[in-house]
């Protein structure tokens, strides 16, 4: 009697492991879900952007006015209304300017140089888009 070894097909044990496997994995798949309600997956949400600037008072960048300090003032109620119509604030930055004031000779460089001070302030709203 020759020891033939069978084609894979048709070998029992290779049919009775890769039923287990299957049904290992279908009741993983069942277990793993229960009792979670199927999610439906949404839309991708579209936003609309609004920029704001807010500027500081305008003074002289050079001269004696260019000493004078910028304050950048955001009004409440801007903020109020902005929010009241369903704008959410999601950054703001402020922009420098510098000032080179010359307390001599406009003609020379004399005098305290190079002052940093706020231009405006840049707000950047978003909301759900309709």
């Amino acid at each position: 009697m020759k020891n033939e070894a069978l084609p894979l097909t048709h070998n029992h044990n290779f049919w009775l492991f890769l039923s287990t496997v299957v049904l290992c994995v279908l009741l993983g798949a069942v277990a793993c879900n229960q009792g979670k309600p199927t999610v439906l997956q949404e839309a991708p949400r579209s936003f609309e952007y609004k920029v704001v600037y807010v500027s500081a008072p305008n003074h002289e960048r050079t001269g004696a006015n260019a000493l004078l300090v910028n304050e950048v003032k955001v009004e409440e109620l801007l903020l109020n209304t902005l929010g009241k119509d369903g704008w959410d604030l999601s950054a703001s930055w402020l922009e420098l300017e510098t000032s080179y004031p010359n307390l001599g000779d406009s003609k020379y460089v004399t005098g305290i140089q190079p002052n940093i001070r706020p231009q405006r302030v840049v707000l950047l709203f978003k909301r759900t888009g309709k």
